[in-house]
């Protein structure tokens, strides 16, 4: 530490100060704001951790306490004091002992404080000693006394409030010697007041540490934070935080319409790719009917200005949940403000929090305007306060069913070289009319409902990632009993039981991965992932026992030519009893109909395949976390509980407050607090941050 020595304007010389008898403490300069006592009892300046709390230096409560004990070694102890360099340096078990010049003592105080105290003890083989604080002189003394020791008390005032770095150093011979003894150092309350009547901390709730980053859709400006899935579980609810921007109404000012939430692909960081960003998007919702609550203040660290803050909730509709494939995952979401008649003075925005380091999400958020560049995003690492790189303040939640899944068979994945991770499979047609119509079976050995039905399909030919416009209308759903081989060389179909037929809007069509067809060895289309959400009161119940079943299904197209780009059902290698079977009659079944004719599906030849479906049960339900980003709180003791009244000489007012005196002691200081109508900007040392 660099340290300031014999400041002209800081130190008064002792000698027009202190008369002092031979033999006894002299302090040979001290800082303004210091003042000393000499003689004080060893037994009320020397403490012990931990404190009573009834501690006190000159009226004053002690705080925090440093001190400087010492205990031989090896290695040797200085309890809270770290000393230095070389040479002999020990004490005893109140005192640390400074042998040589230029040895030194250092320790930092544990709370913030405005006063700070250092205890020091002199004998008849103690030289002389400098205090400083904060890297600053304010006190230096000859500590030699002769025949009985004596103590010294460097009582510092009018400090900033923070922790405060004390340091005494020994600077060499005085009138008996050159030792220096250090007892220790406290941090101080406030001092003995004629009157005392501070400002009351307001308590105003939760602050959250953020500002608001503006999301709207009119302004095509948008905010976008990633976030990973570890499960299959779908999105079912969103919740996030936001304010209004220059709104402090516990009550909000007008409300967006609605909100709009999206989820897009990843795309990393790497070669061309600074950070990485949002990349398609895949999945998007409305949240009419959201809720809106005051939950407490943000402080926007750039401008030192609080704001209102509001937690918003939507649970989804079914047929919004987002739903993921197995494996780890990284999406991305925003949110955007709708209003359908025009933005509001107090712009929305979505509330930032500074970006945790740990989190598994790889990077901070991002937000997206006309003048994004190339890429189209900027990250908010840009927007750095206090070093920080910042994310946005949401959470996921899932109501999810337990004991999900009654059976499973979903497609297969596999490393492209070109193309990374794929589906292996092809899309086979399966068409309700044209036909033929696609069935696979599947095992029940337990009596829970089917309640709901998760498959994969593609295009022929189609790579985009949104339906072609020749899309089917609907689907049809079948569940057949099992006729086993006998006659016919394979398993079948019997009879359909069960059917539905769902319009394709309903059934939460989204992409997955390409396909890799493995009869062509190529890139095929783009797989899609298909929800059936059973109605209640629809579930498919089965008896008792051990039962095999199929599922069917089959795409409806309103025209009766086939389209540019048939639907089919994703093909996976074998996995069940027998081969997934083309069902060519009959071609419309409903409830009751028999199989007539058929083929299984082989390839290569003589191999069987499946087709990619998952069959799950509702059970009792729970919510829970999926991801979890709430914004940060702090706390401060900075927010004054008044209004600031005006009164200023010469003008229309004036302000006075009575007060109490009960001593004849001179009033020696002033302190009031005051504030600037319609001011809340942060200013330090005239320079407004």
């Amino acid at each position: 530490m660099t340290r300031m020595m014999f400041s002209a304007s800081l130190l008064l010389m002792a000698a027009a100060l202190f008369v002092s008898p031979a033999g006894a403490i002299v302090v040979l300069s001290h800082a303004s704001n210091v003042a000393t006592y000499i003689g004080q009892p060893f037994t009320s300046i020397e403490f012990e951790n931990p404190l009573t709390g009834n501690e006190q230096v000159m009226g004053r409560q002690v705080l925090d306490w440093q001190d400087a004990d010492y205990k031989a070694g090896p290695p040797p102890w200085y309890d809270d004091w770290t000393v230095g360099p070389g040479g002999l340096i020990d004490g005893n078990v109140n005192e640390i002992w400074l042998r040589q010049p230029g040895q030194f003592g250092k320790a930092t105080t544990a709370v913030p404080s405005n006063t700070i105290s250092v205890h020091l003890l002199g004998d008849n083989n103690d030289g002389i000693a400098a205090v400083f604080v904060d890297g600053v002189e304010v006190c230096r003394a000859d500590m030699g006394t002769r025949p009985n020791s004596a103590t010294l008390v460097v009582l510092v005032k009018y400090l900033p409030y923070q922790t405060h770095t004390v340091e005494v150093v020994n600077l060499g011979p005085g009138q008996f010697g050159q030792d220096v003894a250090i007892l220790g150092a406290a941090a101080l309350g406030e001092g003995p007041d004629k009157w005392s009547q501070p400002v009351v901390p307001a308590d105003v709730g939760p602050l959250y540490y953020g500002w608001n980053e503006p999301s709207m859709e009119a302004n095509q400006t948008i905010a976008a934070d990633d976030w990973v899935c570890e499960t299959t579980d779908p999105v079912t609810d969103i919740h996030w935080w936001g304010s209004f921007l220059g709104w402090n109404g516990q009550e909000p000012p007008s409300l967006p319409d609605y909100f709009r939430v999206k989820i897009w692909t990843d795309v990393p960081q790497g070669p061309g790719k600074p950070f990485s960003h949002p990349g398609q998007k895949i999945w998007e919702f409305d949240t009419p009917g959201y809720a809106c609550q005051f939950v407490g203040w943000d402080f926007d660290p750039r401008t030192a200005k609080y704001e209102a803050c509001y937690k918003f909730d939507y649970v989804m509709r079914p047929d919004q949940y987002f739903w993921q494939d197995p494996g780890v995952h990284i999406y991305w979401v925003s949110i955007e403000a709708v209003y359908m008649s025009g933005v509001d003075p107090y712009i929305w925005g979505w509330k930032t929090r500074p970006r945790d380091p740990a989190s598994p999400a790889p990077d901070c958020a991002v937000i997206r305007d006309p003048a994004g560049g190339s890429i189209g995003w900027k990250p908010l690492r840009d927007v750095i306060v206090d070093g920080d790189q910042w994310d946005l303040a949401f959470y996921l939640t899932t109501t999810p069913t337990l004991e999900q899944v009654k059976y499973e068979q979903p497609p297969v994945l596999m490393e492209h070289p070109e193309y990374g991770q794929v589906i292996y499979g092809w899309d086979e047609p399966s068409n309700y009319y044209m036909g033929p119509i696609v069935a696979d079976d599947w095992p029940c050995n337990d009596p829970r409902p089917v309640s709901d039905i998760h498959w994969w399909g593609s295009y022929v030919d189609w790579f985009e990632p949104v339906p072609p416009p020749t899309a089917p209308h609907a689907f049809h759903i079948g569940i057949w009993t099992d006729s086993p081989a006998g006659p016919v060389p394979f398993s079948h179909p019997k009879q359909l039981i069960r059917d539905w037929i769902v319009p394709r809007q309903a059934l939460n069509e989204r992409p997955v991965l390409p396909d890799f067809d493995p009869r062509t060895g190529k890139i095929a289309d783009m797989c899609f992932r298909y929800d059936f959400d059973i109605p209640d009161g629809e579930w498919f119940e089965q008896p008792p026992g051990d039962n095999i079943f199929w599922v069917s299904i089959s795409a409806i197209y309103m025209s009766p030519t086939q389209p540019e780009w048939m639907w089919g059902w994703k093909t996976r290698p074998h996995t069940f009893m027998d081969a997934a079977v083309r069902i060519r009659a009959p071609l419309a079944p409903q409830p009751g109909a028999l199989y007539e004719f058929g083929e299984p599906i082989y390839f290569p030849q003589s191999e069987p395949c499946d087709m990619a479906f998952t069959l799950t049960t509702k059970g009792s339900i729970e919510q829970r976390i999926k991801w979890y980003q709430p914004p940060e709180e702090f706390t401060t003791d900075k927010i004054i509980y008044g209004w600031d009244e005006f009164s200023v000489y010469a003008n229309e007012q004036i302000v006075a407050d009575d007060w109490l005196c009960k001593t004849n002691k001179p009033v020696t200081r002033v302190e009031w607090w005051g504030s600037f109508l319609g001011w809340n900007e942060l200013v330090l040392n005239g320079i407004s941050s």
